[in-house]
């Protein structure tokens, strides 16, 4: 009984402290616009074309300061057909078709030898099923040369999916907010490849994707190498660096990504795992609480999904995103439930399948 309670005691007073901790970034204004290179790698994104290329021809940014790179992984769709109609005749736009020339994962493989082509001062990330607003590119600059960092990602949400995705889009907001907040106690934990920027001298210095082991979180190893080399980290939350990606369709699909996410989640120092494996340990803990002392569990888990609920809104009014009282309701056996099986399904000897890939 005391165990249990210690338990749940301990990752009220975590969500708590993150509540307090948490601060979004104020909007800069951009003052320079020094030459960017963004850089896309795809694989059968046939779907994707037409809205990415055109949310990219909209962003806010001198023509002949942005220079697009995009890498097309071997498609077996007819992504590269459209990738090559909709980008012709813009000359932002330069578009390869990339072979497995690194032992890396597809994406990292396509990012290493887009930087070969890469001229701008500092290096752009998103990915085929995301679109960035107009004004992503001149705040993802202003943030890291303001802040004077190396490596920086900004906020990711996801767009319209029904009631499914609207429980995604609240995982992603409480995620994000715990990074952001683990992050400005000087404990950065990782970039997220869809929404990131970093100068060309801090990928040069650590060598880039290139030099990576090979690794399904590709972002992850990039912050990491970086880290090793003392530069500075940083995720902001704001509107103008906020980027929407689609809602995954299915559980498999979904489990999929978590296992890479987890592959990544267990590098992490012995403090930051401990506090991810409170928030899987509340639910059984709680349920046992309420077993024991039904009055005292379910009080107990009222302040939880109070405090978390607050957080998320809280991280949502910061990219100037709403989020209705009713999605909340079921979001708890959503992670609950996706909790335990993330675990489950990580441990299990489960080939990781990514863009019709499978690697071990």
């Amino acid at each position: 009984m005391i165990f249990l309670i210690l338990i749940i005691g301990l990752l009220i007073i975590q969500d708590f402290l993150l509540l307090l901790v948490f601060r979004a970034d104020p909007i800069l204004a951009q003052k320079e616009t020094p030459k960017v290179t963004l850089m896309i790698a795809v694989r059968n994104e046939s779907a994707n074309m037409e809205p990415l290329i055109q949310s990219l021809k909209a962003l806010d940014y001198p023509v002949d300061r942005l220079q697009i790179l995009i890498g097309d992984d071997r498609s077996e769709d007819d992504t590269w057909q459209k990738l090559k109609e909709l980008t012709a005749g813009d000359d932002r736009f330069t578009c390869y078709e990339i072979a497995p020339l690194y032992p890396l994962n597809g994406k990292a493989n396509v990012l290493a030898q887009l930087s070969v082509y890469a001229r701008g001062d500092y290096y752009l990330y998103t990915d085929a099923d995301c679109r960035p607003n107009a004004q992503w590119v001149r705040q993802m600059l202003a943030q890291l040369m303001n802040k004077n960092a190396a490596l920086i990602s900004g906020i990711t949400t996801v767009s319209s999916g029904g009631y499914y995705g609207h429980l995604q889009n609240l995982d992603w907001l409480l995620t994000l907010g715990m990074v952001k907040a683990i992050t400005r106690l000087g404990l950065p934990v990782t970039a997220m490849g869809n929404n990131m920027a970093i100068t060309q001298n801090a990928y040069q210095q650590v060598g880039g994707f290139a030099t990576q082991p090979f690794s399904l979180t590709e972002d992850f190893e990039l912050m990491h190498q970086v880290k090793s080399k003392k530069g500075s980290i940083d995720l902001i939350i704001n509107a103008a660096t906020h980027i929407y990606t689609h809602p995954i369709a299915d559980l498999k699909g979904l489990l999929q990504q978590r296992k890479r996410w987890m592959t990544g989640a267990v590098k992490l120092p012995f403090l930051l795992v401990f506090l991810l494996g409170l928030q899987v340990a509340f639910f059984p803990a709680v349920v046992a609480l309420i077993c024991n002392h039904m009055t005292l569990g379910v009080f107990a888990w009222m302040i939880k999904l109070s405090i978390q609920s607050l957080f998320i809104q809280k991280v949502a009014r910061s990219a100037e995103q709403r989020v209705s009282f009713w999605h909340f309701l079921f979001y708890e056996i959503y992670y609950l439930s996706l909790s335990i099986a993330t675990v489950v399904y990580f441990i299990l000897p489960i080939k990781t399948y990514w863009k019709g890939k499978s690697y071990k």
